[in-house]
């Protein structure tokens, strides 16, 4: 069985390198677990849904003031990104 749902959530997931927990509030999902039960991902949500995911060990989160042209982009593959106003590119910390 791959996927087990409840009430349209997911509450596992099933794969050859073991089996991904979720814990939702309401239909959000707040945490993702392994198959030991330690925590892989969280969630922060802020008004108009989901601020940012944080997958363990690394986090990356970012503000953006609408309007001003800044841009996220992926630029090492990992799924970390920088930012930049096309001129300069800031790692994220």
């Amino acid at each position: 069985m791959p996927f087990l749902f409840a009430v349209d959530v997911r509450l596992l997931q099933c794969f050859s390198q073991g089996t991904r927990y979720f814990l939702y509030d309401g239909g959000m999902p707040l945490l993702e677990l392994d198959t030991n039960k330690k925590i892989t991902a969280s969630y922060l949500y802020g008004a108009d849904g989901v601020v940012y995911r944080r997958k363990r060990p690394a986090v990356a989160h970012w503000h953006f003031d609408e309007g001003t042209g800044t841009v996220a982009y992926d630029v090492d593959g990992q799924h970390n990104g920088a930012l930049g106003d096309g001129s300069v590119d800031m790692t994220p910390t």
